[in-house]
């Protein structure tokens, strides 16, 4: 691993790039290129770094002809061709754990990271780029016009002016192209002038970024650059200045400033003012924070804007009705910089449009499995209409009822359930009870009574909200709002009952409800339907509840088909379908431990070690890997998503209990402690698997810490397990998947040990 380090600005990606072109031939395996955008100042937090990435990965599978990322790794190594894996812009925050996710998979493969920060983590070699020398900074700026006899000085003095800061200098060769250029000595002196305008202030938003003394004549250059390109050209740059400074696809700037715009940028291409890239550009962060303040007391930027802002919505809306989910999440930095949440952009104000495309991204989000982005999104929302002056307060509980849902999928069931309970309070003063909004808070609100374990106070809200949008005039029985209630209602029926024989009929009952709504989803759906499909994951929970076990599994099978194909593997609605599928045939004998390791590393991979579903499918898979019949495993999707852990006050003692889950965590090191002295005693400490036993064991530790010290002593076992098993996984005596496990758990205790020391 190459680490290749700088301000922003010097090269780093023109660098990289260049020698990926020139290198490719001792490359055979491929040259694979990530971009991260991580000095865009779009969300930097390591899940939205990660989805980044994944996507790109999905991208590199197509390329490849394979069936989808996870296939890219088996591919890669079943070539052993050396390759090149370059990934461009990672965030400076990001940690160790991420950095190892991101890093070439296989043996084979040579990384390549650029950032602004530093790497906590030991690389072969890191190379600290530094404005550029005299020579090579003259040679930049005459590249496109060479000195004239005399020039030479003027030319040094420029590259001085400059700092040596190679995007300066090329905008100033750009100027070179003008044809009213006038030679290097004129440019040195419009460099050096003072001109009131927005200098100044574009100067100031610079300092930080670029060296010492050279904020200014950086300004001149990006100003004047600006102001001799085409007026169609400018207000392309000056659309592109509205969003984030990532990709921008040629479709989306075409919607803001016209089908020309695209062209238009590329002379701004020629000039170095911007970056080509196929069916898109970017620019440069700060160009892009230049351009905003020179064009800022003019309407145009809030023309662009607007225009964002109905493109943006437009698309995200579209999602209603066909899931494509994927295709759009590159356009998340842009939604964030449109509705003035981007950090370090514009600061626009939050009305109804941006309350709206806000609360569908977010849907969107939580839709596409990409909960943790959502829920960092809704809570800006949220917190933008608590303190926005007049905000109704049926918008502000409507925002909560989404960030609740968010909650709900991240697992925070308490949170969520405190938002709801709020929410129902208040929009119970403010507007009819009927009112589609009071009852959707209502029917979520049941829905997290169910996730909390009190499914009979959730079964009468989910029931009240069922019957409002059945009778309701512009609804009916078969309006898909009605039906997402009737498949809650079917859900929280089957989980009523005290006693044995009460919930034996209670299921019964539960199965009769999704035999009614496959019914009527078939009426009104498309079998694609994201919702559609959810209710063949009730139904098939349901056989398995009353024991058709056999049809259950048949059912399961069609739909993890059906998923994978909508909403791709890695989904969680996907890996909870296959789980679902590998219980059910553990019940009827078969062999699943294999299987669970999958899912488990799907959900690493995607979820997260801190998900609550991740431990739930380790202590699934630790009772396949047991075979034991005594412990049946738990279902991998109960009736609402996985419940992520919220810390509370420490308890006497330092004794941490009152928090979610904690059942399913105490239950979860019960398992992996006598896991791991099973295999201890059996195969000895140094078998791989008692080594993959005692990672199992520090995870259970580490995400519970319900005794202070548990993750210190998880990382004291890592730490002698990990180097155990990386020696296994190049001797072949564990698969590589296991190694991506223990590492994956091995960075995140990390970090918590490194959280908690702090």
């Amino acid at each position: 691993m190459v680490v290749v380090t700088g301000l922003g600005g010097l090269g780093k990606t023109a660098l990289t790039v260049q020698y990926a072109r020139w290198f490719a031939q001792e490359h055979p395996g491929g040259v694979f290129l990530f971009e991260l955008g991580g000095s865009g100042a779009n969300s930097n937090s390591d899940t939205a770094i990660r989805l980044a990435f994944r996507h790109q990965l999905a991208d590199v599978a197509a390329r490849m002809g394979v069936s989808g990322p996870d296939q890219v790794v088996p591919t890669l190594t079943a070539s052993g061709l050396p390759y090149l894996w370059l990934v461009d812009d990672l965030p400076a925050t990001a940690g160790p754990e991420l950095v190892n996710e991101l890093c070439a998979p296989t043996a084979s493969g040579y990384t390549l990271i650029t950032t602004r920060g530093r790497i906590d983590r030991p690389a072969s070699a890191t190379i600290s780029l530094e404005p550029l020398s005299p020579l090579m900074g003259g040679r930049a700026l005459t590249s496109r016009r060479p000195a004239r006899p005399g020039e030479q000085q003027a030319v040094r003095d420029i590259v001085n002016l400059l700092g040596g800061h190679p995007l300066g200098l090329t905008l100033a060769s750009g100027l070179s192209t003008l044809p009213n250029f006038a030679g290097y000595p004129a440019l040195l002196a419009e460099l050096t002038s003072t001109e009131p305008d927005r200098l100044e202030a574009v100067a100031a938003g610079l300092v930080s970024e670029l060296p010492v003394g050279c904020a200014r004549p950086f300004a001149v250059a990006l100003l004047r650059s600006f102001a001799a390109l085409p007026g169609a050209t400018r207000d392309a740059l000056t659309a592109l200045s509205v969003l984030s400074p990532t990709f921008v696809g040629d479709d989306l700037l075409g919607a803001m400033a016209g089908k020309s715009a695209p062209a238009a940028l590329d002379v701004a291409a020629d000039r170095g003012v911007i970056v080509r890239s196929a069916g898109g550009c970017v620019m440069h962060a700060l160009t892009a924070r230049a351009i905003r303040v020179r064009t800022l007391p003019s309407g145009v930027r809030a023309r662009y804007r607007q225009a964002a802002l109905r493109a943006l919505t437009s698309t995200v809306d579209a999602t209603r009705t066909s899931y494509r989910h994927a295709k759009i999440a590159h356009h998340l930095p842009h939604v964030r910089a449109v509705t003035g949440l981007l950090r370090g952009g514009d600061a626009w104000a939050i009305g109804p449009d941006e309350r709206h495309l806000l609360h569908e991204t977010g849907r969107t989000e939580i839709e596409a499995g990409r909960s943790g982005d959502a829920l960092g999104l809704l809570q800006a929302l949220y917190d933008a209409c608590r303190t926005a002056p007049g905000v109704d307060a049926e918008t502000v509980y409507t925002v909560a009822t989404a960030l609740a849902a968010a909650h709900l999928e991240e697992g925070n069931r308490m949170v969520a359930l405190g938002l709801l309970e709020e929410a129902v309070a208040a929009l119970t003063r403010q507007i009819r009870s009927d009112h589609p909004d009071a009852v959707t808070v209502r029917h979520n609100l049941g829905l997290a009574h169910l996730a909390a374990g009190w499914p009979d106070r959730g079964y009468e809200l989910v029931r009240e909200a069922y019957e409002a949008r059945r009778d309701h005039p512009d609804l009916g029985p078969l309006h898909r709002e009605t039906l997402l209630a009737l498949n809650s209602l079917a859900l929280v029926r089957g989980h009523l009952g005290t006693t044995a024989a009460e919930r034996r009929r209670s299921q019964r009952a539960a199965h009769r409800l999704w035999l009614g709504a496959r019914e009527r989803w078939n009426r009104v759906a498309r079998p694609d339907d994201q919702y559609a499909l959810d209710v063949l994951n009730g139904l098939a929970l349901s056989c398995r509840a009353i024991g058709c076990l056999d049809e259950a599994v048949t059912i399961f099978d069609d739909l993890r088909e059906r998923r994978e194909y909508l909403l791709g593997p890695e989904h969680a609605d996907t890996l909870g379908t296959t789980e679902n599928a590998l219980i059910v045939r553990s019940e009827l004998g078969e062999s699943t431990a294999d299987g669970f390791r999958a899912v488990l590393l799907g959900r690493l991979r995607g979820q997260g070690p801190g998900h609550p579903r991740t431990g739930v499918t380790m202590a699934n898979l630790i009772r396949a890997e047991r075979g034991s019949a005594r412990n049946r495993a738990t279902l991998g999707n109960q009736a609402t998503p996985g419940i992520r852990a919220e810390p509370v006050a420490e308890a006497p003692d330092a004794v941490q209990l009152e928090r979610d889950h904690v059942d399913a965590e105490i239950d979860l090191q019960q398992l992996a402690i006598g896991w791991q002295q099973y295999c201890t005693d059996r195969f000895g400490p140094d078998d791989p698997r008692s080594l993959m036993a005692t990672c199992y064991l520090a995870y259970s530790l580490a995400g519970a810490d319900h005794v202070d010290g548990q993750i210190g002593l998880a990382l004291e076992e890592l730490e002698v397990s990990w180097p155990a098993i990386a020696d296994a996984a190049e001797a072949g005596e564990v698969a590589p998947d296991d190694l991506e496990v223990a590492t994956i758990i091995r960075d995140w205790v990390r970090r918590l040990a490194g959280d908690q020391e702090a």
